[in-house]
């Protein structure tokens, strides 16, 4: 790595690599024990040689350090978000307290999706709501550019994140057949974890991972998760709207709430 960080997010993405984000370059855990932070994303390749597998990628302004977070999205890009390094919230830098209490979402695009990349991810993907970890298999299709080479398919869980660590963080490539090169519609069989130590039950993400140029390895990769997964992020959107409305106003009344109380005790 190339700085040493605490309190950093590891995300794992599906084409292999995992993006560090957030964290300090000194102090530890904890309300105000860190300082210096590192505002610097870093994307490790695990299929580089050593001493090459580390890159340093863009750098946001905004300090992620005690309660943040990072969660793969489903359009591949990574919600960054969270930094409580305050007992109470701070709303704003004060001796004692340097850095805020933050409330503003971050959105990072890995290098797989920026530029024209995106515009080759595959599309319209249908994959069964339901699978289950018993080495059965099923049948998923989509639409790719003819340029394809070859295809990944993802099974991926997120996890829970919190205090620097991703519980039940896992991501599986499953085997599949019927890829068909240069044809523009594919229909191909994946096979599911042969039991549910390697896929415990809980919400997956689908990702279809295409290479269009094929170099040695995949060098250019997409992603599109199902349809009910689309459709669920649909509602979402539609209501986020409301749903931002009601955060804010249960904010404001929890900051009222706080100093009401603090002034209580005073």
């Amino acid at each position: 790595m190339p700085q040493g960080r605490g309190m950093v997010e590891g995300t794992l993405l599906p084409d292999g690599k995992v993006l560090w984000l957030n964290g300090a370059n000194r102090g530890a855990q904890g309300f105000l024990l860190a300082e210096s932070p590192t505002l610097r994303a870093l994307l490790y390749d695990p299929e580089k040689a050593k001493g090459q597998r580390w890159t340093q990628l863009a750098q946001s302004s905004i300090p992620r350090l005690y309660h943040s977070v990072a969660l793969l999205l489903l359009d591949g890009t990574v919600l960054v978000a969270g930094s409580n390094p305050n007992e109470m919230p701070v709303l704003s830098s004060k001796p004692g307290a340097p850095y805020i209490t933050e409330f503003r979402v971050e959105r990072f695009t890995p290098p797989y999706l920026q530029g024209t990349k995106a515009s080759l991810r595959p599309t319209n993907v249908q994959v069964p709501a339901t699978l289950t970890a018993d080495g059965s298999t099923y049948t998923i299709s989509f639409g790719v550019p003819a340029s394809t080479k070859s295809v990944k398919i993802v099974l991926y869980h997120g996890g829970f994140v919190t205090h620097s660590v991703h519980m039940g963080h896992r991501m599986l490539y499953l085997d599949n057949t019927g890829w068909k090169a240069g044809q523009t519609k594919q229909t191909l069989s994946f096979k599911m974890p042969p039991n549910r130590n390697l896929a415990p039950p809980g919400p997956y993400v689908v990702y279809v991972v295409v290479c269009a140029y094929l170099i040695n390895r995949c060098k250019t990769q997409k992603y599109e998760a199902n349809d009910f997964i689309r459709q669920t992020e649909s509602l979402l959107l539609e209501n986020s709207s409301r749903l931002l409305n009601d955060l804010t106003s249960y904010l404001i009344y929890l900051l009222k709430f706080i100093c009401s109380f603090r002034s209580a005790l005073s």
